[in-house]
């Protein structure tokens, strides 16, 4: 995640924190981000520099006003006054990671070549969580690419346990024997 927008992030995440309001907000953020995804052309006008920032302004404030936590709609505003406007949703995602490192709550994806059983995500569920000692919410993705095995990422760690890298590694292993 770039610098910028892990600073608006963590620069609103102190504020929501003195404003109790953290679920609020990431629920405002939330909001304006889905926007932004339905409606590219959307965040393209808000982002075009040749368009006055007042204008600009104006037009985000029509949008959402009553519909966001003022913090939410003020943050954005700066953002928008400062350029940083297309940053949002990945502030967005720092916030909430921010947010689920507050509450202890791990965000977890494994890829698998197949899909896997309740009862396979649910020990795996275990393991991760023994292993990071947080909640985890787990999601789970089917990588054809994959021979088999499965890629788990949580906190920024990737656990590696597919047929495909165990090949890589056998392969490093025999050209090192020669």
């Amino acid at each position: 995640m770039g610098t910028i927008a892990k600073e608006y992030a963590e620069a609103l995440f102190t504020l929501a924190l003195e404003e109790n309001n953290i679920d609020e907000i990431a629920d405002g953020l939330s909001l304006v981000s889905d926007m932004f995804s339905e409606n590219p052309e959307y965040l393209a006008f808000l982002s075009t520099p040749s368009i006055p920032k007042n204008e600009r302004s104006e037009r985000f404030e029509e949008c959402f006003s009553g519909r966001i936590p003022d913090t939410v709609l003020r943050y954005a505003l700066v953002m928008l006054s400062r350029g940083d406007i297309r940053h949002f949703t990945e502030s967005m995602h720092e916030y909430k990671s921010l947010c689920f490192a507050a509450k202890s709550v791990s965000d977890a994806v494994v890829h698998s070549a197949v899909p896997l059983t309740e009862a396979e995500l649910r020990k795996l569920t275990e393991k991760l969580e023994k292993l990071t000692g947080n909640t985890v919410r787990l999601t789970s993705r089917i990588d054809p690419s994959l021979l088999g095995g499965a890629v788990v990422e949580v906190d920024g760690i990737v656990i590696d346990g597919s047929i495909k890298q165990r090949m890589r590694e056998l392969k490093g292993i025999i050209s090192n024997e020669h």
